[in-house]
C-alpha cells in the first residue's frame, strides 16, 4: 500500500463519520448548514486557482454571488435564485467592460465565462442536495447518491490502476480507462445495492440497479468536467485539503453533478413510475 493510499484512508476515516452523523441524526437544517460549508470551500477552492482571472472585484462577486445563489436555492427560494443569477450576470457585465481595455482586451469575455460558469455549477448544482433533503426521504436518497458516487470511483480508481490499459479521454484525464470506467459502472450498482439493504422499503431492485447505472454515469460525466476546467487553468488538484484526495471540489466533483438529477428523478420521473 503506497503513502497515498494511506493517506486517503486515513483522511475518509476522519471525515466520513461526522458527515454520516449530520445526514442521518441532523435534520433538514444542520444538514444544509454543512452543505453551505461545502459549497463555500468548494467555491474558494475555484478562486483560488483560478487566481489572476478577473481581478478581486470579479473573484468578490463571485464569492458573494456563489453563496447567495447557493442559500436561496437550498432554501428552496427559486425567484430569488433567478434574480441573483441575473444580478451576478449584470455584475459580471459591468467589470467586464471596465477591464476590456488594452491587450488583454480578447481575454477579459472568456475569463469572465469561466468564471460564471464555475461559480454557477458549484452553487446550484449542490443546492439541490439541499432541496432534496427536506423530502421525506431526502436523507436516504442522499444516502443512495452518496453510496454510489463513492462506490463508483473507490471501485473504478483501484481497478484502473491494477488493471487499466486502454485509455478513456486521454485528452482531459489521462490516467482514467476503459476498464476502470466499466468498474466504476459495478461499484456504482454494489453502492446503490448496499443502500436497499439497509433501507428496505427505499426503492424496488430494478429501480435501483437502473438509478445506480445513470448515476455513476452522470459522477463520470461530473469527474471528466471539473477535469476540463482544471485542464483549462493547468492544474492538477483544485486544492489541498483532503490529503491523498486532493481539493474537496476533487472529492465530490461527480456526487455535485448528480445532484440535480436526483431532485429531478424524485419530483419529475418518479410519480409517473409509482
Amino acid at each position: 500500500m503506497s503513502n497515498e493510499d494511506i493517506k486517503r484512508i486515513v483522511t475518509a476515516f476522519f471525515v466520513a463519520p461526522p458527515v454520516v452523523a449530520i445526514i442521518y441524526f441532523g435534520n433538514s437544517f444542520y444538514f444544509r448548514v454543512l452543505l453551505s460549508i461545502v459549497n463555500l470551500l468548494c467555491i474558494l477552492e475555484f478562486l483560488n486557482f483560478s487566481e489572476g482571472k478577473g481581478g478581486p472585484a470579479v473573484k468578490y462577486s463571485a464569492l458573494f454571488f456563489g453563496t447567495t445563489i447557493h442559500l436561496s436555492l437550498s432554501h428552496y427560494l427559486p425567484g430569488y435564485t433567478m434574480i441573483l443569477i441575473v444580478l451576478f450576470i449584470s455584475v459580471l457585465a459591468v467589470l467586464s467592460i471596465i477591464q476590456c481595455s488594452g491587450e488583454r482586451r480578447d481575454l477579459i469575455l472568456s475569463e469572465m465565462a469561466i468564471l460564471f460558469l464555475g461559480t454557477l455549477y458549484i452553487s446550484s448544482f449542490l443546492g439541490y442536495y439541499g432541496i432534496v433533503r427536506g423530502f421525506d426521504t431526502g436523507r436516504e436518497w442522499i444516502f443512495f447518491a452518496i453510496s454510489i458516487i463513492f462506490g463508483s470511483d473507490i471501485l473504478a480508481y483501484y481497478t484502473g490502476r491494477l488493471f487499466g490499459r486502454r485509455r478513456f479521454f486521454p485528452q482531459l484525464s489521462p490516467s482514467k480507462t476503459w476498464e476502470g470506467v466499466v468498474a466504476g459502472w459495478v461499484g456504482g450498482i454494489s453502492g446503490g445495492l448496499m443502500i436497499k439493504l439497509l433501507f428496505h422499503d427505499f426503492l424496488g431492485w430494478g429501480e435501483v440497479i437502473f438509478l445506480s447505472l445513470i448515476f455513476s454515469i452522470l459522477g463520470q460525466i461530473g469527474d471528466l468536467f471539473e477535469s476540463m476546467i482544471k485542464r483549462y487553468f493547468g492544474i492538477k488538484d483544485s486544492g489541498r485539503l483532503l490529503p491523498g484526495h486532493g481539493g474537496l471540489w476533487d472529492r465530490i466533483d461527480a456526487l455535485m453533478f448528480v445532484a440535480p438529477w436526483v431532485y429531478c428523478y424524485i419530483l419529475w420521473v418518479r410519480p409517473f413510475i409509482r
